[in-house]
């Protein structure tokens, strides 16, 4: 019987006189299948009892649907079912503190794992791209052709001590430069 219940709550016969009084009563326009949308309907496991969900985005706005439908189930079920079946609402309708969406928790911890997946898979793609030579024996094998020597790195002197030490010690400027230059090549002719 419990399944013919939960049936009836998204009827439209049960939900027509819910969306006459919830559009009455808020400034909204639902349509039943608006309703049938956002509520659900779950029986508590071996019982005759069952709960009825409204998920919407203003909490104050779901309870009124949920009381709007509950009170429309008890009042129509005994006209569509007979007398013998009596619907009771056992607890009024509440506002959840704790909002279903969006789930902070889970958003970062998806977020967190898709960046992981994604940075790894952009180096994955450009070390499959890396046409690069790192080694001498790559070089053989890639190019083949035989290593005749290796030149090694020779270290060099900072850019700030070779600027100081590059630099003239006399207040020359580049014209008397290029003159004692100039008169030099004459001298050696």
């Amino acid at each position: 019987m419990i399944n013919t219940y939960k049936s009836l709550v998204k009827s439209s016969a049960i939900l027509n006189d819910a969306v006459t009084q919830v559009n009455k009563e808020t400034e909204h326009d639902f349509s039943i299948d608006q309703l049938k949308s956002i509520i659900t309907v779950e029986q508590e496991e071996d019982s005759q009892v069952f709960n009825l969900f409204v998920v919407y985005k203003d909490p104050e706005i779901a309870k009124f649907i949920n009381s709007c439908v509950a009170s429309s189930l008890e009042k129509n079920i005994s006209k569509l079912l007979g007398e013998e079946n009596v619907v009771s609402i056992i607890s009024p309708a509440t506002v959840s503190t704790d909002p279903i969406s969006p789930n902070l928790k889970m958003n970062t911890a998806l977020g967190f794992i898709l960046g992981m997946l994604i940075s790894m898979l952009v180096i994955y793609i450009k070390s499959l791209k890396d046409s690069t030579l790192d080694i001498e024996d790559d070089i053989e094998k890639e190019l083949q052709l035989t290593n005749l020597g290796h030149i090694s790195t020779i270290k060099t002197r900072s850019n700030k001590e070779f600027a100081i030490k590059g630099t003239t010690t006399s207040a020359q400027t580049g014209g008397e430069l290029n003159e004692k230059i100039t008169s030099r090549r004459r001298n050696r002719r």
